[in-house]
Formats: C-alpha cells, structure tokens, sequence
C-alpha cells in the first residue's frame, strides 16, 4: 500500500500542536507542527509504534538507502551534529541508538551493530581532544542495556501508545480493508512471529479455520508493568513491598484479561462478517436443507406409493365384491331357474301319473319322488314318461319303480353315512370324557405339584416337561386342565405326601370318608373331603384318591388339588330317594364338571348333563338339589 493513500492517526492524548525539538544552533526550542502531511504522520508512527507502515516500502526505503551515494564529509557532519543534540534531548532507547525507524523490529542485529558505531563515535578514549560528555556516552551505554535485556525491553516496547479499538461491523466489499489492518496491528503482541493473517478472498476455507483457531489461542507477550500503581523501591518494609507487588500483580492480570477480551472479541466479531465464513455456513444450511429436503420427498413418495397400493387393494377387493356379488346373483338366478324347472317337472311328473292315464301310481310314492327328487331325475322320468307312457304302461311303472328305487337307496346310504359319523363323534366324546374322568392318583398329584415348582410361567415347553415328568401317563391336554382346575379353586385343600411308612399304614388301616357340601363362591356347588378317624377300623385294600384335611399331618408336603378329587356316597338324615344317594365316585365327577360346563343360561341344561353324566334328567335334578339341601344345613348348623 502506498504510503500516501493511508489515512492519518488520530494524535496522541495531550497533544497541543506544539513539540519541543533542537535546531541546528543546539538550543531547545518550541516548533509548531501542523496536524496533516507526511511529517506528522511519522511523528505520530514514532510514538505510537504502530504497523501502518508499509513493510515493503520499508524494505523500498533500506534499498534506496543501500543505493544512495555516500555522503559527504560535511553532511556526516551534520548527521552528527544532529545526532548529538537528539541524543542530548531524548531518553528514548531506540532513539539515542538512532532506531527509531525500526523500533520493536529491531533485531538483536540491528541492536549490536547501531551499538558499536556509536561506541566509536562517542567512546572518550576515540575522541580524544573533543568535547564530548561523558553523559552521552552513559545514555548511550544504558539505552544498550536496555534494549539487550529482554525484559526491559518488553516494558519498554509495551509502554508505547498503541490503539487499542476494534472495529464494530464491517461489509462484504470492505470487509479485509477494515479488519485486515487491525489483525496486522495486534499481530505486534503476539509470541508467534508467524501468525497467519487475514488473507484475501480467494483464501480456502481450511486456511480460514486455521487462522481464527490461531488467534483464539492467541498469546501476547505485552507487559503492563508501566500500568503498576506502586513503586517497589518506595516501600518502607518487606512487608509493605510484598503487598505493592500483590496490588501490582493483580492489576497486570486485570489489564491482561481486558486484552485477551479485545482480541477475543476482534475475532468473534471479524468472524461474524467475514463473507468466507458467511458463504461456507450458507453452503453447509443449504446442503442440510437439501438432505431435509430429499428426506421429506423420499417419505412423500412412500406415503404416495402406499396410498397407491392401498387404492390398488381397493380396486381389487371392489372387484372382488363385484365379481362375488355376480356369482350370487348368477347362483341366485340359476337356483330360481331350477326351482321353476323343478316345479313344471313336478307338475308335468303329477299330470302324467293322474287318472285317466293308464299308469296310476301310488300317490304317495308320487309325492316322495316329487319331493326328494332332483332336476335331472324328474326330467329323465318325464321324458320316459312321454315316449312310453300311452304305449307301455308296464314299462313306464318299471321305470317309475326304479327311479324310486334308487332314491330310497340313495337316502339310506347317506343316512348310514350320518349315522356313522355321529357314532364315530360320540365314540371320540366319550374317549375323552373317559380320559378326562381318570382319577388323578396321589403320586401323581405329587409330580405335578413338584413338577409345576420346578419349572415356574415363562420356561419355554413348560408343560411338555410337565407331562414328560409324570411319565407320560397324562397328555399335555390334562396336564393343562388340572393345573387350572386347581388354580380356579378359591379353597385350595392339602395333598398329603406319605412317606412309605405311611403308605403302608394306611392301606392296611384306612378310616371312613364322609362328605360334606361346603359352600363356594364361585361355583354352584364345591365339595370337600374330609376325613374323620373313626372308633372303628375296617381293613381295606385300596387307598383313597385324595385325603385331605384342616391340618395336614407332620410328615405331608402340602399340594395344590381340585375340590373334585374324591366324592363318595353322601350319609344325611333326611330322607332321600335311593338314586340320590346311589351315585358312584365317576358320576359325581361327571356330575359337578357338567354343572360348569353348563351354566344356568344354557338352553336345555338338565338334558345335556344327563347325557354327559350317562343318568337320567330327574336323577341329575335330584342329585343337585340334595347336595344344595347339605350345603343349606351347613350353613344354619355353623
């Protein structure tokens, strides 16, 4: 950029327009500077230390001064002369070792070699017989000092008045004029001399990420040691030095933060104008707006397909309809056709048999052809009939009696196929009524219960193992069936399993049963066993089913069993018929699993349990309302 297009910096604060500078007479004297032009613009560069300045003008103006004629002997003078009285005048380092032009770019190069020629020139021992104080040659010997200890240096540099603003927005088309300029600026502080800058606008994007990553970790080596509120060498005690330099310390970690802030908020800000980073976001919305959209089509077009096949399916099932209800329609038709044929062959099949034809069959055989004979039948009849009635009569009854013939047999073999069919399900209903009605022994019970605790609700086969268990005596079907059966009983009675001991007591020494009807809940009538120990002992040789009791004896394990397991011949004192009480275990099983088979709402209930239980109606009927009467005495005696 060329040096006069740049726009002047504002002066520095407390500027008056005036400046103290030295004429060539050697005397200080007060010089009016104007506030434009391209001295002031140095001035104001000199102080501020900033990085308006073109490197490469920079490097333009070393070239032409590497170029330039050597000067003459009277102008070394004169740079001399004037050297002396800036040197006489400042305390700036770099500018008593003639760097102001460079300053913080200085190099320890620049350092040494602008050390050494001054050295020479106001060394005592060099310029012996001159005038030179010993003065210039201390400020010059501290002004190295300083610039070689990295530390004063820094305070040094950092002391310079630097512009600390940022700017607030900026356009597309301006966007690098304005920020591009900053970056340079604070680049200045930063400890990595190779900071990427801004770029331009054809920078690719990774190099965009790359150099906003950089100066969010950006890193300052700027010193704010001049911003300290107390001097340590005016403290009084070690005491009062250690808290100056606490106080000091806290306000060089203030001033700190307010510049990592300043840096943090000129990258944020540069970022959200930056039309690379506008244009790759945009890119980015618009792709995921394009997969968003690609998505929403993908699903509208399988909704559409759905709906397509839907409307499809139903097209095809109103075919369907359509189709089924024309094949009705024909059927219906065809079915009328017949039955209008059927008619005139019966009325043409009854004029033929009518007096005064010479073949007069029975009339009711007539009407049994008539009405049992099909289409085709009666049409070969009457075609018979017309060809040989008048002339044949004997023939035409022949064909008459055979017609019937073959009807009645036709008859008698389907109802022998029925018959042999209901025989047939009656054989199979009373296979399984009879397997149904097998009494479960107490071992068997046993397993179950044990085989049901073994393998709990969720065991995969769970009752396939169950039946394998009991040996395969049971079918999976009645394992099933009794375990229900217990479950839906509300007063579960007690198994009891006998030791071997105690199975051989009790077949020799068995004592009486007796029931006794015991009112339930939730069924009509449920019946429990109990058993009483009789005085008297009768020896038996067969043991009971099932005994159950209110306590359960030491030795039993308890097992869930229907309240059905057991029924034997009821003793009451009131007076009953001898089918009430001439009932056999069997039946009373039957009995009670035809009451729940056939509620109350059943239509004629009593005729199908008589049939299931293989009694009479009256016998059932009876029989039930004994057991009611017991469960009603029950009941008032308790």
């Amino acid at each position: 950029m060329h040096r006069g297009l740049k726009a002047l910096l504002a002066p520095p604060p407390g500027f008056e327009g005036a400046e103290l500078v030295a004429d060539l007479s050697g005397y200080p004297c007060q010089k009016q500077i104007e506030q434009a032009g391209e001295g002031y613009e140095q001035l104001i560069l000199r102080r501020s230390g900033h990085l308006h300045a073109d490197p490469v003008a920079d490097s333009d103006d070393v070239d032409e001064e590497k170029d330039a004629k050597p000067m003459t002997e009277e102008e070394l003078k004169f740079e001399a002369k004037r050297h002396k009285k800036r040197l006489e005048v400042s305390d700036d380092p770099y500018e008593i070792l003639n760097l102001g032009h460079l300053r913080f770019r200085a190099t320890d190069e620049d350092i040494k070699q602008a050390y050494r020629k001054l050295v020479l020139q106001y060394h005592p021992d060099k310029n012996e017989g001159k005038e030179m104080s010993d003065e210039l040659f201390k400020k010059i010997n501290k002004a190295n000092e300083d610039l070689t200890d990295p530390r004063k240096r820094r305070i040094i540099d950092s002391e310079e008045d630097f512009d600390d603003t940022i700017p607030e927005k900026a356009t597309a088309e301006n966007f690098f004029d304005v920020f591009g300029p900053v970056f340079e600026r604070f680049s200045k502080w930063s400890t990595d001399s190779k900071i990427p800058m801004l770029g331009n606008p054809f920078t690719p994007y990774p190099e965009v990420q790359k150099f906003y990553a950089a100066w969010l970790a950006f890193k300052s080596w700027r010193d704010f040691a001049f911003e300290d509120e107390f001097d340590l060498n005016e403290a009084e005690s070690r005491e009062e030095r250690r808290w100056m330099h606490v106080q000091n310390e806290r306000t060089r970690k203030k001033m700190k933060k307010q510049e990592a802030a300043t840096i943090r908020k000129l990258v944020e800000t540069a970022e959200s104008f930056d039309p690379r980073v506008r244009k790759f976001k945009q890119d980015a919305l618009d792709q995921r707006n394009a997969i968003k959209q690609a998505k929403k089509d993908a699903i509208k077009q399988k909704y559409e397909e759905i709906e397509r096949a839907a409307a499809a399916e139903r097209e095809r099932k109103e075919l369907e309809e359509k189709a089924r209800l024309e094949e009705l329609e024909r059927e219906k038709k065809e079915k009328a056709s017949r039955a209008n044929k059927l008619r005139k062959l019966r009325t043409e099949l009854r004029s033929y048999c009518k007096p005064p034809s010479k073949f007069n069959p029975p009339a009711d055989e007539v009407e049994t052809l008539c009405s049992k004979g099909t289409v085709e039948m009666l049409s070969g009849l009457t075609r018979a009939f017309k060809a040989m009635g008048e002339v044949d009569p004997v023939a035409a009854r022949a064909a008459f009696d055979e017609e019937l013939a073959n009807l009645r047999r036709s008859e008698s073999d389907q109802q022998q196929a029925r018959t042999a069919e209901l025989q047939r399900k009656e054989a199979e209903e009373q296979a399984a009524a009879a397997a149904a009605c097998k009494p479960w022994t107490e071992r068997e019970l046993a397993d179950l219960a044990a085989a049901i605790r073994r393998w709990p609700a969720g065991v995969n086969d769970r009752w396939q193992r169950v039946a394998e268990a009991l040996g395969n005596t049971r079918t999976v079907k009645e394992v099933i069936a009794r375990a229900k059966e217990t479950a839906n009983t509300p007063n579960k009675p007690q198994v009891q399993i006998l030791d071997a001991f105690d199975r051989f007591s009790q077949q020799k020494k068995v004592p009486k049963v007796e029931i006794k009807a015991v009112a339930s809940t939730s069924d009509e009538s449920e019946f429990v066993v109990q058993q009483q120990n009789a005085s008297a002992k009768a020896p038996s040789t067969s043991q009971p089913e099932a005994v159950t009791s209110p306590k359960p004896a030491p030795k039993a394990a308890s097992a869930a069993v229907a309240p059905s397991a057991v029924a034997a011949s009821p003793t009451a004192s009131t007076p009953a018929a001898a089918s009430v009480e001439d009932w056999t275990p069997e039946q009373q099983k039957l009995l009670e699993k035809g009451l729940q088979l056939y509620p109350a709402s059943a239509e004629e209930r009593w005729e199908k349990i008589a049939k299931h239980v293989g009694r009479t109606k009256k016998d059932c009927i009876a029989r039930y309302k004994f057991l009611v009467q017991q469960i009603k005495e029950k009941k008032a005696g308790a």
